[in-house]
């Protein structure tokens, strides 16, 4: 936060609140490459940087396949489009597979929105309050379907290796129908 601040700042570059999360979550944890995003920023400095520009100069971060969980309760279409466009191979997937696991085992095993959100990691400190709403609407039941869900996801992924982006999408569509149901 401190290094995209301090350069924001020595090149006089004004960006909005919302740009600069969008820009920090999509930078690179490396300094090498950090440094060469910024550097690609510092170019188009005298235009309007927004949404559209960010995602067109800076390069994917595969840190994104984790976020995708956070679009849960949006459409169908709209969890599609995303999940196409963030998730195009092998590895994506199973990134994406892994960490929404993780996020669906806090459920499972919180007894309690207490010890649910003592359970959240730090780093997810922006998506908490949403994370929280998705944990309430889950009870015995749901937890039980999510659990069945997960297993045969995971089951699924193994076996169909080539179909894998499809299994994964239809995974995620199901948590989603789980979790609004």
């Amino acid at each position: 936060i401190s290094i995209l601040k301090k350069f924001l700042d020595n090149k006089n570059i004004n960006i909005e609140q919302n740009i600069f999360w969008k820009i920090l979550d999509s930078l690179d944890n490396k300094y090498g490459l950090l440094e060469k995003e910024l550097d690609k920023i510092n170019e188009f400095s005298s235009n309007n940087i927004d949404d559209e520009l960010i995602e067109k100069i800076i390069c994917k971060n595969s840190g994104d396949t984790n976020k995708i969980f956070f679009e849960l309760l949006k459409s169908n279409e709209e969890i599609k489009n995303i999940f196409n466009r963030k998730i195009t191979n092998q590895n994506e997937l199973t990134d994406f597979f892994i960490s929404t696991k993780i996020l669906c085992n806090i459920i499972i095993n919180s007894a309690d929105e207490f010890s649910f959100s003592q359970n959240i990691p730090r780093y997810l400190f922006r998506e908490k309050i949403f994370f929280i709403s998705i944990f309430k609407k889950y009870n015995l039941d749901k937890k039980r379907m999510l659990i069945n869900l997960l297993i045969n996801a995971e089951r699924d992924l193994r076996k169909n290796s080539g179909l894998s982006l499809a299994v994964g999408l239809r995974f995620f569509l199901n948590l989603r129908r789980i979790t609004i149901s």
